[in-house]
């Protein structure tokens, strides 16, 4: 198969689409029809065939195509200078670039990169970002829907989602954070004027964050995410060359957020904005999507 990154790709066809993640062996999808989101289900991997199956009949899904979004953490991220080469070369320019640098061998990875706007590092360099991960086991899972009649043809990271997701809550004028804190790695991005220029995996998941009574903030937890949130901040602002960040917007998560929005506010003296899920999903009830994971895999389910 040709694999085919959202930098790269054209619009997703419109009509039956599943959005996949795989992650800690638990399969998390949301299925979506002429853009709108119709069912949303998480089973284990081990069960793959019979469910998706079973899943595509309830929902009257009939040989969909599919969305493969990477769980965050599974792939590696390196911003490196941008070899000057056209755009449509960048990914077989990047493979060498970054050859030295990879945590896997160069023949098993899979790599592409996007390019961060002109003026960031207020443009002395132009940066961009390249992403590896391991195809085989891509490959392997592929393998499987194709057996029950699902077909790959996209693969997505969540920093791209992310960003695609809130385009229309961040301000022209402004520059954001947005975080999002999933089940089990986080990360946040920081925004402006509709354009990632900076990308940071975080140290944190819902569980390191708040206690199990979901009012309180874990205070081990939360002191070590807020350093890496308020130094992600202060490089950005020293070093990128865009200004102040305005605001940090969050994505919604599994358990009640208003605890994390309070103290951000309070000991970052910044605003705080959960993102506005119902805005954002073409759904009969958004608030169904339940946790950062399935509400990304809704967008990368719309074909937006």
């Amino acid at each position: 198969m040709k694999w085919r990154w959202p930098w790269q790709a054209q619009s997703a066809t419109p009509g039956e689409r599943i959005a996949i993640t795989l992650q800690d062996e638990q399969l998390d999808l949301v299925a979506s029809k002429n853009g709108s989101v119709v069912a949303s289900c998480s089973f284990r991997n081990a069960d793959l065939e019979n469910e998706m199956q079973a899943f595509c009949e309830s929902a009257n899904l009939v040989a969909p195509s599919c969305s493969l979004v990477l769980s965050v953490g599974s792939y590696q991220v390196l911003l490196v200078e941008a070899p000057p080469v056209p755009e449509s070369e960048l990914a077989a320019a990047l493979r060498w670039k970054v050859k030295d640098l990879l945590q896997l061998p160069l023949e098993s990875a899979l790599i592409d990169g996007f390019l961060l706007p002109d003026d960031a590092y207020r443009g002395r360099q132009k940066m961009a970002y390249t992403v590896a991960v391991e195809k085989a086991p891509l490959q392997l899972l592929v393998n499987r829907l194709e057996k029950v009649g699902v077909s790959v043809d996209r693969v997505l990271i969540p920093e791209i989602l992310a960003g695609q997701f809130v385009n229309g809550a961040l301000l022209k004028e402004q520059t954001d954070i947005v975080l999002v804190i999933g089940r089990s790695k986080s990360f946040l991005n920081i925004s402006s004027g509709g354009s990632i220029y900076l990308t940071r995996s975080i140290t944190v998941n819902e569980e390191t964050l708040v206690t199990n009574n979901d009012t309180e903030l874990s205070v081990g937890g939360f002191e070590d995410f807020l350093l890496e949130l308020q130094r992600s901040r202060d490089y950005f602002e020293s070093q990128i060359g865009k200004g102040v960040v305005g605001r940090v917007l969050i994505m919604p998560t599994q358990n009640n957020i208003d605890p994390i929005c309070d103290a951000i506010r309070e000991r970052l003296s910044i605003t705080v904005e959960a993102i506005p899920v119902d805005s954002m999903i073409d759904a009969a009830d958004p608030y169904s999507l339940i946790g950062s994971e399935q509400l990304l895999l809704a967008s990368a389910s719309q074909a937006a």
